[in-house]
């Protein structure tokens, strides 16, 4: 009996809301969190651009070669590659969003000035769509989804 009530007394000295196995739960949920921000943030940077004006391919840059690009298409926009980034370090458009927007240089990011409608992309390597495509695309119909 004297061994149930220390046992009782240990537990108490707990706050009444948390418990060891409480304790437990939550470590878990963060080292949870922090391994998936850990695993999710690692996008891989990016080897080529694509630049775009008006929806169309105008020049594939790779990304390991410094330069300054300057576009026919759109002559109020400048474009540098520098240290593996990719970015628009001038423009004729009234806000300079697009300045703004800095450097890319990982996969899948995108840079755009919209009243130039230029676009900087930079690919990522898996081709064809992403996983959430393929998981709801035979779900729906094709008129929907597309």
């Amino acid at each position: 009996m004297d061994q149930a009530k220390k046992e009782k007394d240990k537990e108490s000295t707990l706050h009444p809301f948390c418990r060891k196995l409480d304790m437990w739960i939550i470590l878990a949920v963060i080292a949870a969190v922090l391994l998936s921000a850990f695993f999710l943030n690692r996008s891989e940077k990016g080897g080529r651009a694509l630049i775009k004006v008006d929806d169309r391919l105008i020049k594939t840059v790779y990304l390991d070669q410094d330069q300054i690009i300057t576009l026919d298409q759109a002559p109020g926009v400048v474009i540098e590659v520098r240290n593996g980034a990719i970015g628009f370090i001038r423009s004729d458009c009234p806000d300079q969003i697009c300045v703004q927007t800095g450097f890319i240089s990982r996969q899948g990011q995108v840079a755009v000035c919209l009243p130039n409608k230029v676009v900087i992309a930079i690919p990522s390597a898996s081709e064809g769509p992403d996983a959430v495509t393929q998981i709801a695309l035979p779900f729906c119909l094709k008129e929907d989804c597309l």
